[in-house]
């Protein structure tokens, strides 16, 4: 539930609400957006109707007198009540700062290209070392570079990134410099002296484990990786890091994924005192021995993610990760292509993981350089200039489809496949998502 919040409005109140607002009637509920400003309101029939009123310049005092002529006086202050209360919380205001995140503050060294498992869906396809590697020179330099451009946060990526062999030495320097320190792993070559080292040097680790079981995971990572992630991850579920446990089911073990889950995540909490976070892609992206799934297939699959998460993480669980990621008054102007820095092993920085479009090299050019390149990429493609975005209410929400994508479907990052199924699911999740923003709780 959202905050609660106490505040007096005086009975001479008027507001000015946001600019350029659209309404949908979404079966019992009436969804006013405020495109510009990334805001909603969820109101019933008689808040809708005070809503008007309000925008046609009335105070508090008309409306509560207006609406006591037609209905009881109970129920216009029950509603009067709610619908401040929204406004209030949510901000839906015209003279409002309307925001957008930081942009190039986190950046993901893909430090090699080395890899001790052979993953079923691994799309990067990991697997040998790659000749042309950074030095750990190299590598300082450019966290050096990237403190100095306002950089805050590095993710250490790979193949598998403990393998590199100066990744320790580079993850010192990252805390040196006072940057974030984030590792994605698999976990399995870890020694008791590894584990301390892990501890001191990184804020979160993120594990990955492919299914609630040694059959299902062994099979998609190999045999005997289950226990050796396992081991790995009860001994960091008890010290001062967060730490994550990914998974990524794949289509032939889904089922038995979801009947086995429920055990696995229970005995996971166990180990940690709750301290686990668990996340399951509701994406499966093509790999190594993975294919990229078809719409109706892509549909399934996310079926059956939200309801593992549903039944057995929390109710709702993709609602209240939305409720958290989309606040109003917060912009989301892009899929997030140029919006951080992807470094791969060679120095090469990509537009997005899953391009081959480089922006530069560490090697080559200066960081400034391609911070800039990034910038006008992130610039160019935001939702004001690609198509059909520029034109929809939900355009600041959603921030448009994969740029990438728009080059596979049309040859163009600025032509973006949508649907008007899309956007009455994503009217909808703003329905959904409202309670967990707002606090309609009234003190008698």
């Amino acid at each position: 539930m959202g905050k609660v919040h106490e505040k007096t409005f005086s009975l001479e109140n008027k507001f000015i609400f946001p600019e350029k607002q659209t309404i949908h009637k979404i079966e019992e509920d009436i969804l006013v957006i405020a495109e510009k400003n990334a805001n909603w309101l969820v109101l019933n029939k008689i808040e809708y109707n005070m809503y008007l009123q309000f925008k046609a310049g009335k105070n508090i005092s008309e409306v509560i007198t207006y609406f006591t002529k037609k209905i009881t006086k109970e129920d216009t202050m029950l509603n009067i009540q709610k619908f401040l209360i929204q406004i209030e919380d949510k901000q839906y205001y015209k003279d409002v700062q309307v925001n957008e995140r930081d942009i190039l503050r986190n950046a993901t060294l893909y430090l090699t290209h080395e890899c001790n498992l052979r993953c079923r869906h691994c799309y990067i396809e990991a697997d040998k070392k790659n000749k042309n590697e950074l030095t750990v020179v190299q590598w300082k330099y450019f966290l050096k570079e990237f403190k100095e451009n306002g950089g805050k946060n590095i993710i250490f990526s790979g193949g598998e990134p403990v393998l590199y062999e100066g990744f320790y030495e580079i993850a010192t320097y990252a805390k040196e410099l006072s940057l974030k320190v984030i590792l994605l792993t698999n976990g399995t070559i870890f020694s008791k002296d590894d584990f301390s080292k892990i501890e001191k040097l990184c804020d979160e680790v993120q594990v990955s484990i492919d299914g609630p079981n040694e059959k299902i995971h062994d099979y998609v990572r190999g045999k005997g990786t289950f226990k050796r992630s396992l081991k790995f991850i009860k001994y960091l579920g008890k010290r001062n890091l967060k730490l994550f446990v990914a998974m990524t089911p794949i289509p032939e073990t889904l089922y038995e994924f979801y009947n086995d889950f429920e055990k696995f995540y229970s005995d996971l909490k166990n180990i940690s005192n709750n301290k686990i976070t668990v996340k399951i892609t509701p994406k499966l992206l093509k790999g190594r021995n993975v294919n990229e799934l078809n719409s109706n297939e892509d549909k399934k699959y996310k079926n059956v993610i939200n309801k593992i998460c549903d039944t057995y993480i929390e109710p709702n669980y993709f609602d209240k990760m939305d409720a958290t990621a989309l606040k109003p008054n917060w912009r989301r102007p892009s899929c997030g292509i140029g919006k951080s820095l992807g470094v791969f092993w060679d120095g090469s920085v990509k537009l997005c993981f899953d391009s081959d479009i480089e922006v530069g090299n560490i090697c080559q050019d200066s960081l400034s350089q391609i911070l800039d390149k990034l910038k006008a990429f992130y610039t160019s493609y935001r939702v004001e200039y690609t198509e059909p975005c520029k034109n929809c209410d939900i355009r600041y929400f959603c921030g448009g489809d994969c740029r990438i994508s728009g080059i596979k479907n049309s040859g163009n990052m600025g032509k973006l496949i949508c649907s008007e199924e899309f956007k009455q699911d994503f009217y909808h999740k703003l329905i959904r998502i409202n309670k967990w923003l707002y606090n309609p709780i009234l003190k008698q």
